[in-house]
């Protein structure tokens, strides 16, 4: 049995982004990359909450672990049972998130964080000349100059005079 996490744009309630979390481990969600579900939210603490599937109740768990706890129904909460197509906002100002179960989990396409039309796809190319400008900018500029002469410097250093 599985549950799917969707990131919520908040203009919208559109998904931005969707996790898969399962029965057999605690999933932690919160801006902290060590998080399983990473937010880029500042409103959201580094750890904020995990969501577990409770055995004996045979039900999925959200936990809170932030003061800024769980808002549900205009409601704060530490811990919350999750039911399907919920939508769940991490503290009073930051994200919100829905949660699906196993049978909402078919009909979404994790991969998918961007549409378009196969059709119409944009063609992307490098403009050369604009690039060997960059190019030539860069290397001529005072910054790049002085860290040349810098390496030069440390490498007569490194090697003596005599080599």
């Amino acid at each position: 049995m599985h549950g799917v996490i969707q990131l919520l744009d908040s203009a919208n309630g559109r998904p931005l982004q969707n996790w898969r979390v399962g029965t057999d481990k605690r999933t932690t969600i919160g801006r902290a990359l060590e998080n399983d579900i990473v937010v880029a939210d500042p409103y959201v603490s580094r750890s904020h909450a995990y969501i577990e599937f409770d055995r004996e109740r045979q039900q999925w768990l959200m936990t809170s672990v932030s003061q800024q706890q769980l808002v549900y129904d205009s409601k704060t909460v530490a811990q919350l049972p999750l039911a399907d197509g919920m939508v769940i906002r991490l503290g009073g100002q930051g994200c919100h998130i829905r949660f699906n179960q196993q049978q909402a989990v078919e009909q979404l396409d994790n991969r998918q964080t961007i549409s378009f039309d196969m059709l119409m796809k944009p063609k992307l190319s490098l403009d050369k000349q604009q690039l060997a400008k960059e190019v030539d900018d860069i290397a001529s500029g005072d910054f790049f100059q002085n860290l040349k002469q810098a390496v030069q410097r440390q490498r007569q250093r490194q090697t003596g005079p005599d080599q």
